[in-house]
């Protein structure tokens, strides 16, 4: 009888061990957890390269659009370029051109949620003098161009509505820019399987 309880109960432990296995295998295959972690380390970077820039700002000159630009068109593209080849490599070095552009896009989809909340946050409650600022920034450079009364009143009131809505324009910006740079880095990265790899997987 005993023999006939450890011969079952070490049959259970295996068949949890090759589930375990399995689950461990089948979350490899998805790239949810890789574009999560590169998302938050544009997160961590996109959080300490503003509050540096608010410093710097008064020192130096730092413009704030401009470092809203460079986050989004070479920060953010460069963490997706490293997402893909993150999960390429722990596919074990092959990936198919649909798989890198879904991670591009999971990576992308992470991302404007991440930063949309950011900023809005920032925005709102963290730094709600650079709100002010820019508005007031923005109103001097309609006062130098001498416009009409009205004209005057419509380009403040885009502006005041731009800024806050802000969180759904970073979010628009951030998915049209992760579109388009997971094609080029789904293209850059791709590489498929030997055929003779593919045929034994099959069988």
């Amino acid at each position: 009888i005993l023999h006939r309880f450890s011969t079952i109960k070490a049959s259970s432990l295996a068949l949890r061990a090759d589930k375990a296995l399995f689950f461990m295998e089948s979350v490899k295959k998805y790239p949810i957890k890789v574009a999560a972690k590169w998302a938050g380390i544009l997160l961590v970077i996109t959080f300490f390269a503003i509050y540096i820039a608010q410093y710097s700002e008064s020192h130096f000159g730092v413009d704030f659009f401009d470092l809203y630009g460079f986050l989004e068109f070479i920060v953010m593209p460069t963490l997706l370029f490293f997402a893909i080849k993150q999960y390429k490599n722990r596919l074990g070095g092959y990936i198919s051109y649909g798989q890198a552009y879904i991670a591009g896009l999971v990576y992308t989809l992470f991302s404007m949620v991440l930063l949309s909340l950011f900023w809005h946050i920032y925005l709102t409650f963290l730094s709600p003098q650079v709100f002010t600022n820019l508005l007031s920034d923005f109103d001097g450079e309609l006062s130098k161009k001498h416009i009409l009364v009205d004209r005057y009143d419509m380009e403040i009131n885009d502006f005041k509505y731009n800024l806050t809505h802000h969180y759904s324009q970073i979010a628009f910006d951030i998915g049209i820019c992760g579109f388009i740079f997971s094609i080029i880095s789904a293209a850059l990265l791709k590489k498929r399987k030997p055929i003779i790899d593919e045929v034994h997987e099959q069988k």
